[in-house]
């Protein structure tokens, strides 16, 4: 998964982006078969974005090489924002702020365990924390299911504008980065099926 976030003025232009869908749980034979289930992602997440207040930019296929990616771009005021992927909307209190009793200005933060293959490129007004497993969990310190998830690192992009760019890459159990093979031309006129359907985006 890849994430990229700009923010200008309190509104965050968001676009999600699944490099590569794996054929694993896509059920289909031939390509208007496939051409169907591949709608389905479309219809959720375009229902879900606007439920939440959002707009849906885009939201379909990218051809890329032989692979096959997933994308969904929307805008959505960053104070209305619900978690997206590693990305968690928050509030940021300035001394001034705290002064003055003011909630803070909303921001994203990126949060991640110390030491994971998630990679984060951030631009403009931010800043970064780190801290122990305890603080971002809920519980008490004897409890065993806290205690023993690692330390976490948080970045956090603050306010006005400002980017940042997010890889999520697939790793197992044991954090091994994983990939699945491309399959979209193993299904003859697939590529040619999404098109006219007008279910790719640029």
């Amino acid at each position: 998964m890849v994430y990229d976030v700009r923010i200008r003025h309190g509104v965050a232009v968001i676009e999600e982006r699944a490099e590569n869908v794996w054929r694993d749980g896509i059920d289909c034979v031939g390509a208007e078969q496939c051409a169907d289930v591949l709608e389905q992602p479309r219809v959720s997440n375009r229902a879900e974005v606007i439920a939440a207040g959002g707009t849906v930019l885009a939201v379909g296929y990218a051809i890329r090489g032989d692979e096959l990616d997933f994308v969904l771009r929307f805008t959505q005021p960053v104070a209305t924002l619900a978690q997206v992927g590693p990305l968690s909307p928050i509030l940021v209190q300035r001394p001034s702020d705290v002064r003055a009793g003011r909630a803070g200005v909303p921001s994203i933060a990126v949060v991640r365990d110390a030491g994971s293959a998630i990679t984060v490129d951030i631009h403009g007004p931010s800043l970064r924390m780190s801290a122990g497993s305890s603080l971002f969990a809920a519980g008490s310190d004897s409890d065993a299911s806290v205690t023993v998830r690692p330390d976490r690192v948080v970045d956090v992009l603050t306010r006005g504008r400002g980017s940042v760019h997010v890889v999520v890459p697939a790793v197992d159990e044991h954090g091994n980065l994983g990939d699945g093979e491309p399959w979209l031309h193993s299904e003859p006129g697939l590529a040619e099926l999404l098109k006219a359907r007008g279910m790719l985006v640029e």
